[in-house]
């Protein structure tokens, strides 16, 4: 399992050093914009394409942006999920996903589907 992380210029440090924690491989990657919730899904996109998606399981987006991610999911070939509203939750999320007691949504933070 390798899992991209998105996050923002503000977030960076912060996410950075949550993921030194998780026993699977996160690749964190910061998108051109401060805070990380402000995200759209074009914004997304547009990052998306210029990355090699293909060696990742799934893309873990913050919980707090808005939308769902379903139809670029498809449009891109790639899970888009959201993680959980604050970035000390990704590694109890992470966890839940690897022992199968999760299962991420396209359009729901995924802290509430575990509450």
């Amino acid at each position: 399992m390798r899992i991209l992380l998105l996050t923002g210029r503000l977030a960076e440090p912060l996410v950075k050093n949550i993921v030194k924690k998780i026993p699977v491989e996160v690749d964190v990657d910061v998108l051109p914009i401060d805070v990380a919730a402000l995200m759209t899904p074009r914004l997304i996109a547009k990052h998306l394409e210029k990355i090699d998606i293909s060696k990742y399981t799934f893309v873990l987006i913050p919980g707090l942006v808005r939308g769902d991610f379903s139809e670029l999911s498809k449009e891109l070939g790639i899970r888009i999920f959201k993680g959980p509203r604050y970035a000390s939750d990704i590694p109890l999320i992470i966890s839940q996903v690897m022992n199968g007691k999760l299962e991420l949504s396209f359009s729901k933070p995924a802290d509430l589907l575990i509450k």
